[in-house]
């Protein structure tokens, strides 16, 4: 089978003007899907078997990593697009600003806007992962009959325990960033596995880069995504030919008759 080469393109920088721009977005998507995994935990919380809170979290996660999967991939073929321009004009004389070139394609431009949009989750997660703690049970509350003797010592000592409350710590308000940031995989754990959730607070830096790191392996497939553009032009070129040089047979077929006479 032939192998069909790609069309050559113009190289650009792994770091371009609409850099930042793009990180914001990146950092905007992880947002929103930190406030999906809170309207989605009440279904995945329903859910009682081990396997089936797995494939949700799994089929969760997923569907956040295609999305930028694509989105990188879209951006990736953009900007072979845009190389193969900057090398025409290039080759033709007429070559663009050293921003316009900058823009174009590099192995490692989508790692950079979707590192730089992770940032802010991935310090979030590293400081977090040393503050961690093993968390433990909490006493609940008293029962209301039990303020009627509150004035009675020798019942409110021994409950002292119930009536105080730690101070909140650092620890504690990051924890809540962390878990919204990782839910799919909390609702697998459970929070009340205290050892397991431990572990998987400290892997949360890791957990947080899945989606940076589909955006970056996306942008790189955007050559192959624009390879594919150029074969489905040419294919569609080669089935327009075919079928102009059908309709001419077709004609001159029509017209032998008619010489013949």
């Amino acid at each position: 089978m032939e192998q069909k080469q790609a069309r050559p393109f113009l190289r650009g920088k792994p770091a371009d003007s609409r850099t930042l721009r793009t990180a914001a977005g990146i950092f905007g998507a992880l947002l929103l899907t930190c406030f999906l995994n809170l309207i989605l935990t009440g279904t995945a919380a329903t859910l009682k078997a081990v396997w089936l809170r797995v494939g949700f979290c799994l089929l969760q996660e997923g569907a956040y990593c295609a999305l930028f999967f694509y989105s990188g991939q879209s951006r990736g073929a953009g900007d072979v697009a845009l190389g193969e321009t900057m090398l025409a004009r290039r080759e033709s004389g007429r070559p663009g600003t050293p921003a316009e070139e900058a823009r174009c394609w590099h192995p490692t431009k989508g790692f950079v806007q979707a590192f730089l949009g992770t940032v802010p989750f991935l310090i979030l997660t590293i400081v977090y992962a040393f503050l961690a703690e093993r968390q433990r049970m909490t006493p609940g509350a008293l029962p209301s009959w039990v303020s009627g003797m509150s004035s009675r010592p020798d019942v409110t000592e021994p409950l002292t325990v119930y009536t105080i409350a730690e101070p909140a710590k650092l620890g504690d308000y990051l924890r809540v960033g962390v878990r919204m940031l990782i839910m799919p995989f909390v609702t697998v754990v459970g929070a009340q596995n205290f050892d397991p959730m431990l572990t998987l607070e400290r892997l949360a830096p890791v957990l947080s880069l899945l989606p940076a790191a589909s955006y970056g392996t996306g942008y790189i497939l955007g050559v192959g995504a624009r390879r594919r553009v150029h074969e489905n032009i040419a294919e569609g070129q080669k089935r327009l030919q075919k079928k102009q040089r059908r309709e001419k047979r077709q004609k001159q077929r029509e017209r032998e008759p008619e010489q013949l006479n």
